[in-house]
């Protein structure tokens, strides 16, 4: 404890080592009164030997001690081995001017201030020592930046914020029962890989996020909390268990296949934009925060899959892509709107009893027969294409003053008790229409 002390006030002597003890004492009365600062260290790699305890390597030449702020710059010893006891510091920064870092160690560096890690360097910078965060935090890596972070991270009850407009990937175990989330300002690259067991929230709100492991977000609620946000599984398809809450718009994208088994509640009206060729598969229940009705639309290019009994009453919105339900009660209890996207029943014949809006030009597709029961309205002129080998059929009264042209090489059948009223003509172009209505 004294000789940190006559370290950190840089006690100055000349003669006896009495006259050290008694500076050294000097310094630690005024301790007491006014407690020591924590010092800010900058990598020089002087001395040549990539220990980060050497004082040789730092400016001022001082061994780090607990607390102090740790800045890494120039191309000097770039790996480094962090060695000895455990050790804190307040936060660590790797400066515009850093080359590639790499620093490795088997003991614990406890992160404890809220700046956390700074990567401001466009180089990449590995850290493959054991972390813990002393402190809810925030990780920045800056744009054209890299951080990889190869050892576990310990949270403990804390949270971490990865930021940036950098790349962040996390290949270790995050555990504890803190959370994790993305910044409001991130709008680079999150990769997580590893086998994750901490317990807290995880909000999710801007940039790309890569799921590489089943169990990435560990084992809580994940909320898809921003309009920005990018999902995609990497290195093959994944499946979360995680119950999520759906509080915006999110856009999954990539090429590998993205299962959610948990349930999902959506907070509003919102979108699913399945933009990659990956499929998404919500296979829980999906619901609603409150009793006010909430939609969900399927908008992108490709599929999403909806294999729970949902209990969401604002319906789906079929608007581009392809939407396929598990069963006759994926679609909540809300209104179906069919617009220019493509419809799929999944593994068996589904009977809906939902109401119908005709807002687009739908196609059909697949292999298993779709009964509407419902009433249904043509918003416009509409176009109705079928792909599938099973048959399509309307037992409701679909009303409008619109056309309604039939297109496929499929059946579609008008059939139920209930009139038509549509006041337009009806084309069949190719195909098979079924008229069995008892009425109209």
């Amino acid at each position: 404890m004294l000789t940190s002390i006559c370290r950190s006030q840089r006690v100055g002597f000349s003669g006896t080592v009495s006259g050290l003890l008694l500076a050294c004492i000097g310094a630690a009365s005024l301790t007491a009164l006014h407690p020591l600062e924590a010092a800010t260290l900058t990598w020089s790699g002087a001395a040549g030997d990539g220990n980060l305890f050497t004082n040789g390597n730092w400016s001022p030449g001082q061994t780090p001690a607990t607390g102090d702020a740790l800045i890494f710059a120039g191309s000097t010893s770039l790996t480094n081995t962090f060695s000895g006891t455990a050790f804190s510091a307040a936060a660590i920064t790797f400066n515009a001017t850093a080359g590639a870092f790499v620093i490795n160690g088997s003991n614990t560096l406890t992160i404890s201030g809220a700046a956390g890690i700074t990567t401001s360097s466009t180089a990449t910078q590995t850290l493959n020592t054991r972390l813990a965060l002393g402190i809810s935090q925030t990780w920045t890596t800056a744009t054209g930046g890299s951080l990889a972070v190869g050892g576990n991270v310990a949270l403990s009850t804390f949270s971490l914020t990865l930021a940036g407009a950098g790349t962040t990937t996390l290949n270790g175990v995050l555990s504890g029962t803190g959370g994790l989330s993305r910044g409001a300002t991130s709008t680079g690259t999150l990769a997580i890989n590893g086998a994750n067991t901490f317990s807290g929230a995880t909000s999710l709100s801007f940039g790309t996020v890569q799921i590489g492991n089943n169990a990435a977000l560990g084992t809580g609620t994940v909320t898809f909390a921003g309009t920005a946000l990018r999902l995609e599984a990497i290195g093959g398809a994944r499946t979360l268990a995680n119950n999520l809450i759906i509080g915006n718009t999110t856009t999954f994208q990539g090429t590998n296949n993205l299962t959610f088994t948990g349930g999902a509640s959506l907070t509003g009206s919102r979108s699913f934009a399945v933009n990659g060729t990956g499929i998404v598969s919500l296979n829980g229940v999906v619901s609603q925060s409150t009793a006010t009705a909430r939609t969900l639309t399927k908008s992108g290019t490709g599929t999403l899959i909806l294999n729970g009994i949902n209990t969401f009453t604002g319906g789906v919105n079929l608007s581009s892509g392809v939407l396929q339900a598990g069963n006759s009660n994926a679609f909540g209890t809300g209104t179906i709107q069919l617009g220019s996207g493509t419809l799929q029943a999944g593994g068996s014949p589904l009977i809906f009893a939902n109401a119908l809006s005709l807002t687009g030009n739908t196609i059909f597709s697949g292999n298993q027969n779709i009964t509407f029961n419902g009433n249904g309205a043509l918003t416009g002129n509409r176009i109705q294409t079928v792909n599938s080998t099973g048959i399509v059929t309307y037992n409701g009264a679909i009303s409008g003053a619109a056309f309604l042209y039939k297109q496929g090489p499929g059946t579609m059948a008008f059939t139920g008790t209930t009139a038509n009223t549509f006041s337009g003509l009806t084309y069949i172009y190719d195909g098979t229409l079924l008229l069995g209505k008892t009425a109209g």
